[in-house]
């Protein structure tokens, strides 16, 4: 051995057992963390109709396919529950699957092997039988995604497959997408070969809905045809579906009459409802669109009353501008107001108004709908109460042709505006009082961006008390005040709300108490005392209750400071919904100011 070669083996004698030895190129060599996670896949993958290892033969229409047990079992537990329960199939090895496509089963094989399949380039009916397929054997991730594919290309020509293959499997979620698509796409569908297709407990869950738009004739015409192919079926319950009342008079004594499906006093009734009743009594059907506004030019909408009629489409959500021209009317006894005509009927549950803010302007409205511009519905009555900037206005869902907005009073002048509006069905309505339509809140309604703003008080930043900001205030920032014995701090909401609760924070900086006392009000004129705490030495957080109200206007006056002769309040909300424990008193010593700078504040 050369001296080179000793001097090598006693230089490794020496390295630590811990010690990592020399590698040239070590960083591309001694890699820790390996991923050959695409090699296993694809090394599965081509196991997939491969004899290699195979032992299990499945049995399709005659077509026999070598497949292996342990990869069936683990991916579906149809196979797991075949194989490992002692069936005669674990015993011989082969497995006959009945009614199944011989191409579909290779689809879904492949799928089992692999984790993948392309839906994209699938037929619906490929699509239909592959999820029964899936179904079948277990496979949740392939059903839930063919369903997705199923929303994606729902239409007119694949509605009634889709729809029966809904209600046969339960499919709750898109069953009620293949509803809304039939109610927007009402007329064509009942014209249509395919709705003779259905069933007639489809037929019957489909015309029975208030938001299946579509002319009550047209859904007659349909109903015969089906009656006529469907000789030996029962057809009362279908019948009982069609609205009468809704079909013309000339239309009822003629082809309805002579179609002998319904009995003559059932026509009569109808005659009679359509000469006495209002139109708003009658059952009338409106398209419900979710969550879309229908006040738009894309919908045809139009203001048919009031001036400047084509400013109420040129303003934007949330937004106007110092010199923007604005719908609006004069407000005087007799007025029509500011009508909107939509361009169908529609079902609709909520109205947005944005009113002008100059001059800190307010006002006073009612808002009432109709289907025939004739007989009007007061969805929204705010003639008592004092509105502001943005309305959020909810009512019970009802079928709208026409919005008749009239203002009552206006706190700069006798000219009522708006900015902008909205109307819509919306899914996540906010609870409201079913008689008078005000809100009830469960979340903070004196903020900022809820439009409240401080009307009364002293303030470096005078909405600081609305901000929502509990931890930033110190002595010179952070809070309103006022001169105790003249002054109030005073907040205005946008509009009414239904309230029991609110919370305020008084400025605990130290261990002075207040006490106070807090009105309310609709208009700014008429107040009424609801909290009184003249007689408690109130510090800090204050959670308030009292009986529910409707109330725009809080007035916060304070009575008393054991430091000096001004109210301090950092925080204000209702209702009460912020859940913090008492603040503890700060180190006066942090703050590195004299007592009696405390005291001046």
């Amino acid at each position: 051995m050369s001296d080179h070669h000793v001097k090598q083996m006693m230089c490794y004698s020496r390295l630590d057992c811990n010690e990592r030895l020399p590698y040239e190129n070590d960083s591309d060599t001694m890699k820790e963390n390996v991923d050959h996670s695409s090699f296993l896949v694809d090394q599965i993958s081509n196991l997939c109709l491969s004899e290699e290892l195979s032992d299990v033969t499945l049995v399709i229409g005659g077509t026999r396919i070598p497949a292996h047990k342990l990869i069936l079992s683990t991916r579906s537990r149809y196979f797991r529950a075949l194989f490992g329960n002692g069936m005669k199939e674990s015993i011989q090895n082969e497995v006959t699957i009945v009614d199944a496509s011989i191409d579909v089963f290779k689809i879904v094989l492949k799928y089992i092997y692999s984790g993948k399949i392309q839906l994209g380039a699938m037929s619906d009916l490929l699509l239909i039988n592959l999820f029964e397929l899936a179904h079948e054997f277990g496979f949740e991730e392939l059903e839930a995604i063919t369903v997705n594919r199923f929303e994606v290309i729902l239409c007119g020509n694949n509605l009634c497959e889709i729809l029966t293959l809904a209600k046969a499997f339960n499919l709750e979620n898109l069953l009620q997408t293949c509803l809304s698509f039939a109610d927007n796409h009402a007329l064509c569908l009942v014209k249509s070969s395919e709705f003779l297709t259905l069933t007639a407990e489809s037929i019957e869950q489909l015309i029975s809905r208030n938001s299946f738009y579509c002319p009550e004739f047209e859904i007659f015409e349909a109903i015969k045809k089906y009656i006529i192919l469907n000789k030996n079926e029962p057809f009362e319950n279908l019948i009982r579906h069609v609205r009468l009342s809704l079909i013309s008079f000339a239309d009822l004594i003629g082809p309805v009459r002579d179609s002998k499906l319904f009995n003559t006093d059932d026509i009569l009734d109808a005659l009679k409802e359509i000469s006495f009743k209002r139109s708003d009594e009658l059952n009338i059907r409106g398209l419900k669109l979710l969550d879309v506004n229908v006040v738009s030019p894309k919908y045809d909408a139009r203001v048919i009353c009031g001036e400047v009629p084509a400013a109420m489409f040129a303003g934007r959500p949330g937004t106007y501008e110092i010199d923007q021209v604005y719908t609006k009317h004069t407000i005087e006894s007799g007025t029509e107001g500011i009508i909107i005509e939509l361009n169908k009927h529609y079902t609709l549950n909520h109205i947005l108004l944005m009113f002008m803010e100059r001059f800190q302007s307010s006002y006073s409205y009612h808002i009432e709908t109709s289907n025939d511009s004739k007989a009007w519905l007061r969805v929204i009555d705010y003639s008592e109460y004092t509105c502001r900037s943005v309305q959020k206005l909810f009512f019970r869902q009802r079928v709208v042709k026409y919005i008749r907005i009239r203002g009552t009073d206006s706190k700069i002048s006798n000219t009522f505006h708006i900015v902008y509006l909205e109307a819509l069905f919306k899914t996540n309505p906010a609870i409201f009082d079913p008689i008078t339509g005000i809100v009830i809140p469960s979340e903070n309604v004196a903020t900022i961006p809820n439009n409240a703003i401080v009307t009364e008080g002293v303030a470096r930043k005078i909405n600081c008390l609305l901000d929502g900001d509990i931890h930033n205030y110190d002595l010179q920032q952070g809070y309103v005040c006022h001169q105790i014995g003249a002054g109030c701090l005073t907040i205005e909401l946008s509009q009414p709300y239904l309230l029991s609760s609110m919370k305020l924070l008084l400025w605990d900086c130290d261990e002075r108490y207040y006490q106070y006392y807090i009105e309310v009000s609709c208009n700014g004129k008429v107040w009424k005392r609801i909290v009184d705490k003249t007689q408690e030495e109130c510090k800090s957080w204050q959670h308030l209750t009292f009986p529910q109200q409707p109330i725009v206007f809080i007035k916060i006056v304070g009575t008393y400071n054991s430091a000096n002769e001004v109210f301090h309040c950092v925080h204000f909300e209702c209702p009460a919904v912020t859940n913090i424990a008492n603040k503890e008193v700060p180190n006066q010593s942090n703050y590195n100011v004299s007592t009696s700078g405390i005291n001046s504040i």
